[in-house]
């Protein structure tokens, strides 16, 4: 042997280790385990303070991995359990009608909007009979409403206090539309 390293064969670990001959094979194969060829030996040995001290980062290793998997499957379970009850809340929202069904709320929402349109789409023509306003720009106006109504601020459903973006609407442009339907 060309150095002063104790070298032993593949038995004595799987004694020291209290494992199998194939184990220590795998961890070989894997490499954990390394092994050198040693003059005048036939089979491959292994540097004995080496094999123990990576067989010890192996253990911890394994260990650390077991622990972060625990971890992580303890995260999971708090994760689904607070689902679970956000879930809970929610079917008892909508038990008590605090909370709407969301296809509901869609529905109900395109009925009332529907509505709103049709009576809205007849307005020019009475004020037009009533106070001979031109009815095509009446309808202008009322398509620049409606495309107002329906391009809504999803977020705004979330908050009570959801800012609303005033550069979408035109504020001189509601005032002066007022003015306008106020002296009729």
């Amino acid at each position: 042997m060309a150095d002063d390293r104790q070298m032993v064969q593949v038995e004595v670990l799987a004694r020291i280790f209290r494992k199998s001959v194939e184990t220590i094979y795998r961890l070989t194969k894997s490499g954990v385990l390394k092994t050198e060829k040693v003059e005048g030996k036939t089979a491959r040995m292994y540097p004995f303070i080496e094999s123990i001290q990576a067989y010890i980062e192996y253990l911890e290793d394994k260990d650390a991995k077991k622990n972060a998997t625990a971890d992580a499957i303890k995260e999971a379970e708090l994760y689904r359990k607070e689902l679970d009850n956000r879930m809970l809340e929610a079917k008892v929202a909508m038990a008590e009608g605090r909370a709407h069904d969301v296809d509901d709320v869609r529905r109900v929402m395109n009925d009332v909007m529907g509505s709103f349109k049709i009576h809205l789409w007849g307005l020019p023509q009475k004020l037009h009979d009533k106070y001979g306003i031109d009815p095509e720009e009446m309808r202008e106006d009322i398509n620049g409403l409606c495309n107002m109504l329906i391009t809504y601020n999803a977020d705004a459903f979330f908050s009570r206090n959801a800012d609303y973006d005033e550069a979408e609407v035109d504020m001189d442009e509601v005032d002066e539309a007022d003015e306008e339907i106020a002296m009729h």
